[in-house]
């Protein structure tokens, strides 16, 4: 009895973390449609049936073999736990990067947290300085005031690039004030943007396509734009989903690469970019010390939650963003200035 009880405990926590971990992943993959969401409750279910199954049997049909069959179901769960505390990382890595040289708190709950990046491969943009800006979520009149008085502490300040990342709200009448707020703040060489997964709804689509026309934001849609004037390239992705055309490799070095979705690493590392810049993952959800965050909408794990990566020779910065709710619960939203020095 002993060692079903704990064969039993073992298997629901092993349960628990493939269900969450399996979960989020296939979640990641972010399409909306009917059918490929019942494929992925099909898959979820059944990986978890293949690990509880054995357990099931060795208690309903009780036999010789009982020990195993619980063994088996305990012995999955210790392979589903350990790799829930230390996912793959596909050829990702984490890594020391930058350091933190400033942290302002702008208004209650979002702060501004100033960067630097060793210049590297980004010799041609030594000393520049970009804003980067995601996930804002304004979907209340209050947010909305909350994220303008944010950017009017930043307001009088130029930047050399402002880099938008997408997600800028739910509610569709909120987004010229939101698109003209952010206008507002001085580039030198412009403000660009990429879409996310909740301005993917084609009324919004279409609106945040036409006040950026309006407001001379540069729209990266699954494209890239050359800056002649400093010898650099900006590619934006917006898969998944915004499906389209992968843009053509840019022949020069360095060049950028925004998305909303940091999961575009992969497409990133293979047209061989210098920097990804990429927001989505609100830093992850439900932080469990040593462990980290427990829920990150990634299809690549959990541990792409924030900071640096590389894939090869990409480095790849994930910036929590704004979120939902800055400051609620001690998490701060944050406003990157990127210093290349």
């Amino acid at each position: 009895m002993n060692w079903l009880i704990a064969s039993a405990i073992v298997t629901s926590v092993g349960l628990l973390c493939l269900f969450v971990d399996l979960g989020v992943r296939l979640a990641g993959h972010c399409s909306y449609r009917p059918m490929d969401q019942l494929v992925r409750l099909a898959i979820l279910l059944s990986a978890c049936a293949l690990l509880v199954t054995p357990l099931l049997i060795s208690v309903l049909l009780p036999s010789d073999n009982a020990k195993v069959l619980q063994g088996i179901s305990m012995g999955l769960s210790v392979l589903v736990l350990v790799h829930f505390a230390f996912p793959l990382g596909f050829r990702i890595r984490k890594v020391p990067h930058g350091k933190i040289l400033s942290e302002k708190e702008l208004v209650q709950g979002i702060v501004l947290r100033k960067l630097s990046l060793d210049r590297g491969c980004l010799s041609k943009m030594d000393g520049f300085s970009c804003l980067i800006v995601s996930d804002l979520h304004c979907n209340s009149e209050d947010k909305l005031q909350k994220i303008t008085c944010a950017l009017e502490k930043i307001r009088d300040r130029t930047y050399q690039m402002i880099f938008i990342l997408g997600d800028l709200g739910e509610r569709k009448a909120l987004l010229p004030e939101t698109l003209k707020a952010l206008a507002s703040l001085q580039s030198v060489h412009g403000t660009f943007l990429v879409r996310g997964n909740h301005d993917s709804n084609k009324e919004r689509c279409e609106t945040i396509e036409r006040l950026c026309s309006e407001y001379a934001i540069h729209l990266l849609a699954n494209r890239s734009h050359s800056l002649s004037e400093v010898d650099l390239t900006l590619v934006g992705l917006e898969k998944p989903w915004h499906p389209g055309d992968i843009p053509e490799t840019p022949q020069t070095k360095p060049w950028i690469g925004l998305t909303h979705s940091p999961d575009n690493i992969h497409i990133f590392a293979r047209m061989g970019a210098s920097l990804v810049l990429a927001g989505h993952t609100h830093g992850g959800e439900l932080l469990v010390p040593v462990l980290g965050p427990i829920l990150v909408p990634s299809t690549y794990g959990r541990f792409l939650h924030r900071g640096w990566f590389r894939l090869d020779e990409t480095l790849m910065f994930v910036t929590s963003g704004i979120g939902y709710f800055p400051g609620f619960g001690g998490i701060q939203g944050e406003i990157v200035e990127l210093v290349i020095d």
